[in-house]
């Protein structure tokens, strides 16, 4: 098992969270108690609960430190997601009853995400992304919001701001896929009207939301539709729906193609044959895919991707072992598994134009995986071009550079504008 985020609710008392494993590296952990002068430890979080540690709503404009746990008055307050919301919670030892089974209490109000947060005699203030407004610092008292800030109403008075349109989609068995579509301003109801662009997230066990993105909203603003969802391998919705192991490129990706058919059928206006694809680490991968797998779409960005997952094995900082229990084998236990799942076996049947985005201080998803798939696509006479960052990491899109971020965004819309 995995163990993390210990805190003292005493001089001899932790607690701790602890994963089990049961659904591999992604399993979400529960809330234990031990006691120093004991080797025993209990379990204090019963029944159903939010995944507790886990502020996973994704966005490129967030602002603070993670924090994974306080200690507040002999109480915990904690971070959680459920669903496409992370908020604050409290867990606390009952009045009456058992008192290793804690209640867990949600604490935030508000739909978005929470990032850093502190607590103090009962005070909890906590920077947060509400609605399409990028972070503010937020104060909760009895019960209620207090927004503390106003670093950046500016942006909402003197930028275009698109509205998420929210859309669930059945995938039978009373499973469904949930995700938004942004529309631009000004766009002509008539069919047709606007290209669209698909984006994938990274993770995958991370999760859109209904908060602030940054790069999305600069599509939208130049004339873009954009799709996106959370499908299954998504965070909130419980660790079997997040369960993707051996199954990459195939669950996950019909249900992102689930998702796109029915914001094409809600959204008329948006273009079916202008449509685009882009994503990041696990959407680059997913990227790689569906070009292989699919002939919709005219133009692709594939981002900090995976093409070859024995590549992978042997150069990310978590290859060897996110690998082999993401793919639920290893590279010479199954090896066909292996080459089945990598993008790269598909590179031959690409008619898609692809740009390729990496950066040369990535070592999660290195910058092998993505020259492996452009020297393949180039083989192949497909169009194809490779952007590389240098002295970028994998989180370029978010935390790189100012002018690295930017030449980013004109290389993913130049290639767009081109094909679309």
């Amino acid at each position: 098992g995995r163990f993390e985020c210990p805190v003292f609710l005493g001089l001899d008392t932790v607690a701790f969270g602890f994963s089990d494993q049961a659904y591999g590296f992604s399993t979400t952990p529960m809330l234990y108690r031990g006691d120093l002068k004991s080797p025993e430890v209990v379990r204090i979080t019963i029944g159903d609960t939010p995944a507790l540690l886990r502020s996973v709503v994704l966005s490129d404009a967030r602002l603070g430190a993670r924090v994974g746990m306080i200690e507040d008055a002999g109480t915990l307050i904690l971070p959680g997601t459920r669903e496409f919301d992370s908020g604050l919670y409290r867990a606390a030892a009952p009045a009456l009853g058992p008192a290793d089974e804690w209640t867990v209490t949600h604490l935030t109000r508000g739909v978005g995400s929470v990032d850093s947060f502190d607590a103090r005699n009962g005070r909890v203030v906590f920077v947060g992304m509400r609605g399409p407004n990028l972070p503010e610092l937020f104060e909760l008292r009895d019960g209620i919001e207090h927004r503390l800030t106003s670093f950046n109403e500016w942006v909402a008075a003197e930028c275009r701001v698109v509205e998420p349109r929210f859309l669930s989609v059945s995938r039978g068995s009373g499973m469904s896929v949930e995700g938004w579509v942004l529309i631009p301003e000004g766009i002509a109801s008539m069919p047709g009207s606007c290209p669209g662009i698909l984006n994938i997230h990274g993770g995958p066990k991370t999760a859109y939301g209904e908060v602030f993105f940054h790069e999305m909203q600069t599509w939208a603003a130049r004339g873009y539709a954009v799709i996106y969802c959370n499908p299954r391998g998504s965070a909130g919705k419980g660790d079997a729906f997040a369960d993707i192991r051996g199954r990459y490129g195939t669950i996950d990706y019909d249900d992102i193609m689930a998702f796109l058919d029915a914001a094409l059928q809600r959204f008329p206006e948006i273009d079916s044959g202008r449509l685009g694809v882009t994503g990041g680490s696990y959407g680059g991968f997913m990227t790689n895919w569906m070009i292989g797998h699919t002939d919709r779409f005219k133009a692709a960005a594939s981002q900090r991707s995976i093409s070859n997952w024995t590549a992978f094995w042997g150069t990310s900082d978590i290859g060897y072992w996110f690998a082999d229990d993401q793919m639920a084998a290893t590279p010479w236990s199954e090896p066909d598994k292996y080459a089945f799942h990598s993008p790269l076996s598909y590179a031959d049947a690409v008619t898609t134009p692809t740009l390729f985005i990496h950066s040369d201080s990535d070592y999660r998803c290195w910058i092998q995986d993505g020259l492996q798939m452009f020297t393949a696509l180039k083989y192949h006479g497909v169009p194809s071009r490779f952007a590389w960052f240098e002295g970028e990491n994998h989180e370029l899109s978010r935390t790189g550079k100012p002018q690295a971020r930017i030449c980013r965004l004109k290389e993913i819309i130049s290639w767009f504008d081109t094909y679309l």
